[in-house]
């Protein structure tokens, strides 16, 4: 299941990773930006309405869990899951883990769903996520790859990544391509 997964990652108790998801579920805040969101997106009346919580309860759970101070985001697209890691982010600072995501779109136009900077939560860059990891200047405790599934793409990107990975970082990729596997 993914409590025991993600508990198994950040050495955590699964019962605590279903708690992270039943409060993800009930984020208003959350749920209100993506109704609103939807409500003034140009295709609005060919797209869904509703809400399916998808990858981003798995961004939200993995963030909560893991309580990492350094997020990184290949591939903002639309901004939901980098809003879902934020949410998370927030909690966890509420806990007292502070933490900041950087997310990064080739296309500056991306990212509708975050509000400027998420109070300080985030970084929003654009451009090339190969020069940004390359000249990036922390260490990355957690790694989202959701970006272009190209094989030259993923080598780069993984070789720029790796100088950057703190200890125990955690490394989450939407695409378990032979290129992940090979760099995990």
């Amino acid at each position: 299941s993914l409590a025991a997964l993600i508990g198994s990652v950040a050495r955590v108790a699964p019962h605590l990773v279903r708690a992270y998801a039943d409060e993800f579920r009930q984020d208003a805040v959350f749920r209100q930006r993506h109704m609103d969101r939807m409500a003034n997106h140009p295709v609005r009346h060919i797209s869904q309405p509703q809400l399916h919580f998808g990858k981003t309860l798995l961004y939200y759970c993995l963030i909560r869990a893991c309580r990492p101070k350094v997020v990184f985001e290949a591939g903002t697209e639309r901004g939901f899951g980098a809003l879902a890691i934020c949410r998370a982010l927030a909690k966890n600072a509420q806990d007292g883990f502070p933490g900041h995501l950087t997310t990064i779109d080739i296309d500056a136009r991306r990212g509708e769903f975050l509000e400027g900077d998420e109070g300080g939560l985030v970084t929003r860059m654009s451009g090339d996520s190969v020069a940004a990891l390359e000249n990036f200047d922390a260490a990355i405790d957690c790694f989202i790859h959701d970006t272009m599934n190209t094989v030259p793409h993923c080598r780069a990107q993984y070789a720029a990544l790796e100088p950057h990975l703190a200890h125990r970082a955690v490394i989450f990729s939407v695409y378990f391509e032979p290129e992940f596997r090979a760099f995990c």
